[in-house]
């Protein structure tokens, strides 16, 4: 059985959390056990009904509960990453979008055993994201990723 670990900013129900809930339906649970990392402090994810639908789903969700969107919560949030990939021993992390990705380069880094899928959502460019300034890091993790989509 293989071990799945996505890591995501939010529950917030968007383009990027939906696809994900698709992924973990599609996958057969008898070949691979799921979990989920999110990464931001969701007010009302108890709630939500993308909460709901993967609770639904077998998927086991570990919020971290970041206060703050800023690259030094990202980088700390890498330390309760790996040790929650550590203790479960996940071969496979995909992460969707840039501060998700920012910590699987960072885990990729480390733990250069696990295999980092990284699906980009969007352009992260300038005019498009607020936070493109992470994206000069991004650039180097992405050549670490496995695959990318």
């Amino acid at each position: 059985m293989k071990k799945i670990l996505y890591i995501i900013n939010s529950l917030a129900q968007g383009g990027a959390e939906t696809h994900l809930l698709q992924l973990c339906k599609g996958l057969n649970k008898r070949d691979f056990k799921l979990h989920l990392c999110v990464l931001f402090d969701d007010q009302n994810s108890g709630t939500n009904k993308l909460f709901k639908s993967l609770k639904a789903s077998k998927v086991k969700i570990h919020f971290l509960s970041l206060k703050k969107s800023n690259i030094i919560n990202v980088f700390l949030s890498f330390f309760k990453i790996l040790k929650i990939i550590n203790l479960n021993k996940f071969q496979i992390i995909h992460t969707h979008l840039p501060r998700s990705d920012f910590a699987g380069g960072l885990i990729k880094l480390f733990n250069s055993k696990v295999f980092w899928i990284s699906t980009l959502h969007d352009a992260y460019i300038k005019d498009v994201y607020s936070g493109y300034k992470i994206y000069t890091i991004l650039k180097y993790f992405y050549f670490k990723a496995d695959k990318i989509i």
